[in-house]
């Protein structure tokens, strides 16, 4: 059950970010900046493959660090030696690039049918 709570925080997040306007237009105006200011930050705030993989690592650092006892991210489940957190954090990374691009895949395809 967890691992659904992992890829749908991740799915949501990213699917907020990348898409919504966001209340008041924030996150449009986040795009807006980037794009003018600081267009890798805008290319990464508009990639459903490249944002999850940070939102993934922030994920798993929050478990990590503050739910300790709650096994939330998919490394944890195969990795159980807190000692090892670099690679579970990373890898937690790529597991949530990799089944978002996965989620929005199947999205895709469902509308366009």
């Amino acid at each position: 059950m967890s691992l659904i709570i992992f890829f749908l925080l991740v799915y949501g997040t990213c699917n907020i970010i990348v898409f919504a306007n966001g209340p008041f237009h924030v996150f449009s105006k986040m795009h807006e900046y980037f794009k003018a200011n600081h267009p890798v930050l805008e290319e990464l705030t508009s990639c459903m493959i490249c944002l999850p993989t940070w939102v993934g690592m922030f994920i798993s650092v929050v478990n990590l660090l503050f739910f300790p006892l709650f096994t939330l991210s998919p490394m944890n489940y195969i990795i159980s030696d807190k000692a090892l957190w670099p690679i579970i954090i990373f890898f937690d990374g790529l597991i949530a690039s990799g089944g978002n691009w996965l989620i929005h895949t199947i999205q895709e395809s469902l509308e366009k049918e």
